[in-house]
């Protein structure tokens, strides 16, 4: 009979049972289990009872089919005798009693067992879940090849450590130190990936062997390193730790194949000093490392600048306002003049522009040029100086001052083919011969596209215009381009005549560069002259035109006039033995 076989788990309880281990596994709570059991053996419970009522069924069928069998007819008398009288029914009716409670014992035992199974099971999967867990959080917050924080670790401990300190930096400081290896790719595609990363691992461990106590050393990047350090106020000493960066990673590498030698470049930046979150900081020690990359420094550190931070947002404010300068009219040209060697009079000027800001007073070329340079803005500045200086001189010639005008050209001016055409126009509108103006370039804008810049050079030269080589002999290939361009006059860098008198080299270059200069037909001036020694000895060296702070700093045009006229009245013989200076 099917009261007598063993009862089975319908395919529904089955699938719950799958559905809730899910539920369990993620609720990871032994209530959960309990739950489940009292799930489960509500499922069960109605089926064992359904065995029982089957059971039951079939032993009054059994009863009824006796009394027709026998009696001959289905009454009730003759069921209640067959009933009393057959022992065999007796049998029959009770084994499905007995097997429909074995079967709902059973159902219980298999609930229990399920239970108990599915709770293994899940305890199993939890235990699992958090090793996987653990792995998945290590490898989001460590390097897996050194085992270092990575960059997500270093900067949530930067934060922390910053709210640590508070606003106050009497509580200390925090020093981020970026640790960028030089040309590390170079030596991956050199020995191999797998010795770069043998390689690698030997520095975090030289590095982490330098590591303070309580900071922390980070790989932040496939050829960087970062170190955070907080300590009390003016306990760190920056300087010794990237020295001692340098000390470790001195002696060479050694792997299977061959000795490799590591060299880094080191920037930093402080808190609170520069900056106040680690979003900050971390920027700005990235800028730091930039500097020391651009600056070739593979000792010491190079500590972050807000002057050498291109992306400031001072800076970036700054170049847009640096747009509407001309218009605005904020522009302003000072003018030094240049003097002939043999008689110390001025024969000519060199234009340099400054930005009178309305908030920030006088802004320092150095601050805005570059940036100028950076966005294309130099051309419309450079045209602006043609314009204004050509404007200028010819206000000057009205008062009898006959000087040439020195401009400086940068490259992105130089390459527009629509140049000579715009200083032809220039030069024509101002009534100014073209042989009064001198464009001075330097050996690195000529670099920039030799072609272009020589076919530019040779129209500007073929119309009249003097074309003159600035800051010559800190370039490249000075004699190079000597040769193929058309320049008319050298400019000796101020760096070589300031030292000349100290430095036997820079003297020695001097002189041969005037002989030089002589010999190709150009003249040559010296500027950065500072002293009565450096006219006296420029003088012997044969140079043509003297430019510098010996005789006056860069004036406004209004006050140009008037110290030129004081100049022309000293006699040559007082000029060297009077201290001569601009009011």
């Amino acid at each position: 009979m099917s009261a007598g076989r063993s009862p089975r788990v319908p395919t529904r309880v089955v699938l719950q049972a799958g559905e809730f281990r899910d539920f369990a596994l993620k609720n990871q709570s032994v209530d959960a289990f309990l739950i489940y059991k009292k799930a489960l053996q509500e499922h069960l419970r109605p089926a064992a009872w359904l065995g029982c009522g089957i059971a039951a069924v079939a032993a009054v069928l059994a009863t009824m089919l006796a009394a027709v069998w026998v009696g001959g007819e289905l009454t009730l008398k003759n069921m209640l005798v067959q009933q009393f009288n057959n022992p065999v029914l007796w049998v029959l009716d009770a084994l499905p009693l007995v097997y429909a409670a074995w079967g709902q014992v059973s159902q219980v035992s298999l609930g229990e067992r399920t239970t108990e199974l599915i709770f293994r099971e899940t305890e199993s999967l939890r235990e699992r879940t958090v090793a996987l867990e653990r792995r998945a959080t290590r490898a989001a917050l460590f390097d897996p090849l050194t085992d270092l924080p990575n960059r997500v670790l270093l900067r949530d401990r930067l934060e922390q450590a910053i709210k640590l300190l508070g606003d106050s930096s009497d509580r200390g400081e925090i020093l981020i130190v970026l640790i960028d290896l030089v040309r590390f790719r170079e030596i991956n595609e050199s020995i191999g990936h797998h010795n770069g990363d043998r390689v690698l691992r030997s520095v975090a461990s030289r590095l982490d062997a330098l590591r303070p106590v309580r900071s922390t050393l980070a790989r932040i990047g496939s050829d960087e390193f970062a170190m955070l350090i907080s300590a009390p106020r003016g306990t760190i000493d920056a300087e010794g730790m990237a020295n001692a960066v340098h000390d470790a990673l001195e002696p060479n590498f050694d792997t299977s194949e061959v000795t490799v030698t590591v060299r880094a470049r080191i920037g930093a930046a402080r808190y609170p000093a520069h900056g106040s979150n680690a979003d900050v900081l971390l920027r700005r020690a990235d800028v730091a490392t930039e500097q020391a990359k651009a600056g070739n420094k593979l000792g010491g550190l190079v500590m972050y600048s807000p002057e050498q931070d291109r992306y400031s947002p001072e800076r970036l404010t700054l170049m847009t306002e640096l747009r509407s300068s001309i218009e605005q009219g904020e522009l302003r040209l000072h003018y030094q003049p240049k003097l002939n060697a043999n008689n110390l009079r001025p024969v000519g000027v060199e234009a340099l522009v400054r930005w009178e800001h309305p908030t920030r007073g006088m802004v320092p070329p150095g601050e805005f040029i570059e940036m100028a340079e950076s966005t294309g803005f130099i051309t419309d500045i450079t045209h602006w100086v043609l314009g204004q200086g050509m404007h200028d001189c010819a206000q000057f010639r009205q008062q009898g001052l006959d000087l040439t005008l020195a401009v400086n050209v940068a490259a992105q001016t130089l390459l527009d083919a629509d140049f000579p055409s715009l200083v032809a126009s220039l030069l024509k509108r101002h009534h100014m011969e073209a042989d009064r103006l001198v464009l001075e370039i330097t050996e690195t804008t000529v670099m920039v596209d030799e072609d272009n810049t020589a076919r530019i050079l040779n129209r500007l030269s073929d119309s009249g215009v003097r074309i003159s080589i600035d800051d010559f002999g800190t370039g490249y290939s000075s004699l190079y381009y000597l040769r193929k361009l058309p320049f008319s006059e050298l400019k000796i860098d101020r760096s070589f005549v300031m030292d000349m008198l100290q430095n036997k080299n820079d003297a020695a270059i001097v002189n041969a560069t005037v002989q030089l200069a002589h010999n190709l037909g150009m003249t040559v001036v010296a500027e950065g002259v500072e002293s009565d020694a450096h006219v006296s000895q420029l003088l012997q060296y044969g140079a043509d035109k003297l430019q510098g702070f010996r005789f006056t700093p860069a004036l406004p045009a209004d006050e140009l006039p008037g110290w030129l006229e004081r100049w022309n009245t000293i006699e040559l013989n007082q000029m060297l033995d009077e201290s001569f200076v601009a009011s």
